[in-house]
């Protein structure tokens, strides 16, 4: 997130969330576009936490973002396609 200028902020509220590793500090910030290929959403609460697991992983895509777009998964196929492409 550092790479396009999101960065905890003097009023960010950090919180920890609770997870299968243990717990980490994370802040939430809305972004003005969030976009998968073709699926987009506006004005999108995201969770920011440092994501230090020991292998590489630019973010995690939840089952929030993937309602709002309408999100079919293709296993076997291994493709994500969307009914919405904006909000």
């Amino acid at each position: 997130m550092q790479e396009i200028g999101v960065t905890v902020a003097a009023d960010d509220v950090v919180y920890n969330v609770r997870g299968i590793g243990g717990t980490e500090p994370v802040f939430e910030r809305r972004l003005a576009r969030l976009s998968v290929g073709q699926m987009e959403l506006s004005d999108f609460p995201v969770e920011i936490a440092a994501m230090q697991y020991g292998f590489p992983l630019d973010g995690i895509l939840g089952l929030d973002f993937l309602l709002a777009v309408g999100a079919v998964i293709n296993l076997a196929n291994l493709e994500l396609t969307g009914e919405k492409v904006t909000e």
